[in-house]
């Protein structure tokens, strides 16, 4: 007899692995970021993520899985990000994640002045 295993869909696995980490870092998912592109190191995301102690990148294989991931994230859990991409787009096989950091200050500004625990 032959027993039938309940496996997740691609599509699934990798939200539940995006999830996981965002729920293992504070699963305030406003805080947190999900985009696609097609090369993360081609993209603004290096430069945010290098701002950022939390981030990841998965890939997806396919530009609807990532359009997918992506919608689910920004739709279903509220966090910010693309919504999907364009559906002309049959490149952008990469979902990537990242929590929100403030903004840096401006020249001049130090952290204390903002950070004041007096405030």
């Amino acid at each position: 007899m032959k027993r039938e295993m309940n496996v997740p869909s691609k599509t699934q696995k990798i939200i539940d692995d995006i999830k996981n980490y965002i729920d293992a870092r504070g699963a305030d998912y406003a805080e947190w970021y999900v985009g696609i592109c097609a090369d993360p190191y081609g993209n603004d995301f290096i430069t945010r993520k290098m701002r950022s102690l939390y981030w990841m990148y998965v890939e997806t294989g396919s530009p609807q899985i990532a359009r997918d991931v992506t919608t689910h994230f920004v739709s279903s859990l509220g966090t910010d990000g693309n919504v999907g991409g364009s559906p002309t787009d049959n490149v952008s096989t990469i979902v990537y994640v990242y929590k929100k950091v403030a903004p840096l200050p401006s020249p001049g500004v130090r952290w204390s002045d903002i950070f004041s625990p007096n405030s």
